[in-house]
């Protein structure tokens, strides 16, 4: 049987690892559009920053393709063949496969501003970004980004911390809306402007300002008339599900791949796992774009793919784990309840549980010290009662007396 795996991140990895656990004679096949061994995404704003070398990026040794007897090709991906059972290459190569794993990911959004198209420019998404903005970054001394999110946020530091002056471009009112609720989104926002990065909230970039004779980039002019110097334009205002290689088929396609609890897609033999996956457990329907998420479903295809069975259980919380300047946050599962039970120290750090109307923690928010975030979240999946737990809230809290009541 020959495998064929389309991406090369964290889904497509640990696809490989499940299924040669159970499967060493089928013949498998990564594709990547990137040159190189699979590498975590994780710590590509460290890289721009110079925190973090390029040889600590990789999610695996060297030996890793080897070890598991797979076949890595370069090359991007046009489409999916479903009648042929073939991925189709930009060149117009064909690779067949007996099973095919879609774990391609997510691209970023590009929203639409006159000037745009030019040098200076540029999305951080993957290595070769990361690489690009890092080059810039050598010569630029303004920087402007685009974005509100967990990206925008760490990409802004990171410009920081490699000595240019930065201004954030958030289209909202707040900045990580998504992530936190206003009390810690404010948190970061204060810890970002006070090393150093402006944030300019409520606004977008209407327009891009170029030299005549260069092209090159002088400045952003904002939804309010402002004008802010800038040599160097990153956009982080998102990420979608990386659908195109299916566009036209009749495999099915929501907001991402859609498939059941155990990755198969509407198409026979066809799985997604990751970023590209919107799967559906128990009625609801999901894209979860997380590393643990892409972990997670990627292990559950590479076993359905060689009939080893299992399924996920349940869609995994959002789970969002920050470091800005330092300081560290942390938010689990749904930041919303009947009732939020605090803690809050003299040093500032902060602690919020988020409880339902059926006393259940459905999430947790922790700013400073969040060495127990793993402990709360935990208590979320398990589905403890709150009135059970006294002391939750204390310091000591004992986490191992619950473990008998789920």
């Amino acid at each position: 049987m020959h495998i064929v795996i389309v991406g090369n991140g964290a889904a497509a990895v640990s696809a490989v690892e499940a299924l040669r656990e159970t499967d060493a004679a089928s013949e498998v096949t990564v594709l990547t559009p990137e040159d190189g061994s699979a590498y975590t995404p994780c710590f590509l704003a460290k890289y721009v920053a110079g925190e973090v070398d390029f040889e600590k990026l990789a999610m695996r040794s060297d030996d890793f393709y080897e070890r598991h007897r797979v076949k890595l090709r370069t090359g991007e991906v046009a489409r999916v063949d479903v009648e042929g059972k073939a991925v189709v290459l930009g060149d117009g190569s064909r690779v067949p496969y007996d099973r095919l794993l879609l774990a391609c990911g997510a691209a970023a959004d590009v929203p639409r501003i006159p000037g745009l198209a030019g040098p200076g420019v540029a999305v951080f998404k993957s290595l070769a970004d990361a690489a690009e903005i890092k080059d810039l970054a050598k010569k630029a001394r303004h920087a402007v980004v685009l974005g509100s999110g967990f990206v925008a946020v760490e990409i802004a530091e990171a410009l920081a911390k490699a000595g240019m002056a930065v201004t954030l471009v958030a289209r909202k009112d707040r900045i990580l809306r998504r992530i936190f609720d206003a009390e810690l989104a404010a948190m970061v926002d204060e810890r970002m402007s006070g090393n150093g990065v402006n944030i300019a909230k409520g606004r977008e970039v209407s327009k891009i300002e170029r030299s005549s004779k260069t092209q090159e980039i002088r400045g952003v002019v904002l939804s309010d008339g402002e004008r802010v110097p800038c040599d160097l334009l990153v956009l982080a205002v998102g990420m979608k599900p990386n659908v195109g290689v299916v566009k036209g088929s009749c495999i099915e396609v929501g907001r991402g791949v859609v498939t059941d609890a155990s990755m198969r897609t509407s198409v026979p033999d066809v799985f997604a796992a990751g970023d590209v996956a919107e799967v559906e457990i128990g009625g609801v329907r999901k894209t979860n774009l997380i590393h643990p998420n892409a972990v997670a479903t990627g292990r559950v295809a590479g076993r359905a793919m060689v009939g080893a069975g299992g399924e996920m259980a349940q869609h995994l919380d959002d789970m969002n784990v920050l470091t800005v300047f330092g300081r560290a946050f942390v938010s689990v599962g749904a930041l919303d309840g009947d009732r939020v039970l605090e803690r809050r120290s003299p040093s500032g750090d902060v602690l919020k549980l988020f409880v339902g109307s059926d006393d259940l923690v459905k999430g947790v928010e922790l700013a400073g010290d969040v060495t127990r975030a793993g402990m709360y979240a935990s208590l979320i999946e398990r589905k403890v009662p709150v009135s059970t737990m006294p002391d939750i809230l204390t310091p000591g809290f004992n986490y191992g007396q619950t473990l008998g009541r789920t």
